[in-house]
């Protein structure tokens, strides 16, 4: 999982003759290729609910569990990133993007449902998991700006987010660097919904 996490974000391809970075569909597949592999090797006792839709309110079974399933949206979150990085750069529509761009969001809502817990869980992990909350969750922020991508991902992303400034909540004061990741996270949240709602 480790070498699965360094390489996620390597899905592109250089574009000729600018040498833009630009996503690569056939790349980002044999990525989530290995990832599905490595899931289906884990043990039964270890193997979570794959499903983005689970009940970010119900209590894990158990802590080892949660924090598989927080790596392995991680890593598909990380995965589909070049695809939202392109749309965002580019701001238009394009059949091999569009789909990886709602792949992207959909990761992130299982990545946040599950981290939620897992900082909760995993003591000894939290610090990464926390490291992690923070710039996917401003990726995704950043990704639903463009206009004509609002329309992608799933409906209780807005949840996600509430999620994202909560997990930095609990842990006020405890640690200095979280604090002020916390804040920030706030701060640019809360601009992005001012002005959503200044458009609308």
């Amino acid at each position: 999982m480790r070498r699965m996490l360094y390489r996620c974000t390597t899905s592109t391809r250089l574009r000729q003759p600018s040498k833009t970075p630009t996503y690569a569909p056939i790349v980002a597949a044999e990525l989530v290729y290995q990832l599905d592999e490595w899931y289906y090797h884990l043990p039964a006792c270890l193997r979570f609910d794959r499903s983005t839709e689970f009940n970010s309110n119900t209590v894990p079974s158990s802590p080892h569990t949660e924090f598989l399933r927080t790596q392995f949206y991680s890593c598909r979150t990380g995965v589909y990133w070049p695809a939202a990085y392109e749309a965002i750069r580019d701001s238009e529509s394009t059949d091999h993007v569009d789909p990886a761009v709602d792949m992207f969001l959909h990761s992130y809502a299982g990545f946040m449902k599950s981290a939620a817990w897992s900082v909760r869980l995993c003591q000894p992990s939290q610090w990464v998991v926390y490291a992690a909350i923070f710039p996917m969750t401003l990726a995704v922020q950043k990704t639903l700006s463009v206009p004509y991508l609002r329309k992608h991902g799933p409906p209780d992303l807005d949840h996600c987010f509430h999620l994202a400034r909560r997990t930095f909540k609990e842990i006020e004061g405890q640690n200095a660097s979280l604090d002020y990741l916390g804040e920030l996270l706030n701060e640019k949240l809360g601009a992005a919904e001012n002005w959503v709602n200044r458009q609308e």
